[in-house]
């Protein structure tokens, strides 16, 4: 089986399509998510032959915040005390996931998230099993609703007494909520191997390999900060999405990733030296002829904004959508177009106090020298 080593995907706890709205849960999944969030440990260890070679898939979890992840000979991720190990073919990356969330967290003025962040896991995508690929595996920091991130996925696949069957793919689940069997196809199957739950489970679990000699995963450790940004703001939405927690995001995504106060004194330096220079092509300066230049400057610099606007919005949406869809549950479609009609105002209300009218004063300040 090929798998793809992408370490941007590890973050957030959730994977693959998303499940159903909340009212469509089948009351049967909603009893397996409440039973495996209640989990306190589990150990839970299966392969998946597709006819050619095996897989073996491991994953353990140890109330509070001790989990690791291990699928085939050289894929593993381990999370303790807010630090995570991560190794693949590539080498290794140590993240001090923690430290990084407490930094957004401070940046957000401590929006809301719905609860302390803690392990979920992911085994999702299992029609890759139909095309000789790996299932997407994650571990990474969850705000609690599934701390099993396929149950979501489950939820859309056709019961059939003890058995959910989605074209020709079947699985049935354990009344913890893990995968004792599937099938994809003719050939690739999963079986379980073996599951403790529950029970007192050894620190030496837990504990990450040598790591002596690997090198460090290249550009990994920025795509992490990115997924756990995206993660970040799925937590708020889901959380709230008042048009105060959606004017707070919008404001600082603004300040973090343009700084605007940089940006308004880069304009303000280049205004005084076209207006030098066009003071230095003429040995008299009318008032009139001033006021004109002036407003020439003021067009341009509104011109900047209107594009920047337009720019910043599209990117906010493709944002957006990229969060919604990233939900372990995706929302009610209705509520995700209020929301998105909502954040595209608070943005345009932004751009207007961080950049269009700073550049006006900008402007106007010169013409009083």
């Amino acid at each position: 089986m090929r798998r793809a080593w992408a370490i941007l995907l590890i973050l957030g706890g959730c994977a693959g399509p998303s499940g159903p709205a909340p009212d469509a849960v089948p009351d049967a999944m909603e009893a397996l998510r409440r039973r495996s969030n209640a989990l306190t440990a589990f150990h839970y260890v299966a392969e998946i032959h597709d006819g050619r070679t095996t897989a073996r898939v491991e994953l353990g979890y140890r109330a509070p915040d001790r989990a690791f992840l291990r699928y085939g000979p050289a894929y593993a991720i381990y999370l303790s005390g807010g630090t995570a190990h991560y190794f693949t073919r590539q080498g290794y990356l140590r993240f001090e996931l923690a430290e990084e969330l407490a930094a957004l967290r401070k940046a957000y003025g401590d929006l809301p998230i719905g609860g302390e962040p803690t392990p979920v896991f992911g085994l999702q995508q299992w029609e890759n099993l139909l095309h000789g690929r790996g299932l997407r595996t994650t571990l990474g920091l969850g705000v609690l609703g599934w701390r099993l991130g396929w149950l979501p996925e489950f939820a859309r696949w056709t019961p059939d007494g003890e058995v959910r069957r989605y074209g020709p793919m079947s699985v049935t689940l354990g009344p913890d909520g893990f995968p004792v069997a599937a099938q994809a196809g003719e050939t690739t199957e999963l079986r379980l191997l073996s599951l403790v739950v529950n029970e007192a489970l050894p620190d030496d679990l837990f504990e990450p390999p040598s790591r002596d000699g690997l090198p460090e995963i290249f550009g990994a450790r920025e795509d992490l900060r990115r997924g756990l940004d995206d993660a970040f703001h799925r937590w708020v939405l889901e959380a709230d999405t008042s048009d105060a927690t959606l004017e707070r995001l919008a404001r600082v995504d603004l300040e973090r990733r343009y700084e605007p106060a940089k940006t308004v004194e880069i304009l303000r330096q280049s205004l005084e030296r076209s207006l030098e220079v066009w003071r230095s092509e003429r040995p008299v300066v009318a008032g009139d002829a001033l006021r004109a230049r002036l407003d020439v400057e003021r067009g341009r610099v509104t011109g900047t904004a209107d594009a920047m606007e337009q720019d910043i919005l599209g990117q906010a949406e493709r944002a957006l959508d990229r969060w919604f869809r990233g939900m372990a549950v995706l929302p009610p479609h209705e509520h995700m177009q209020d929301v998105a009609a909502r954040w595209r105002k608070a943005h345009a209300r932004q751009v207007d106090a961080l950049f269009r009218r700073p550049f006006l004063q900008v402007v106007d300040e010169l013409g009083r020298k």
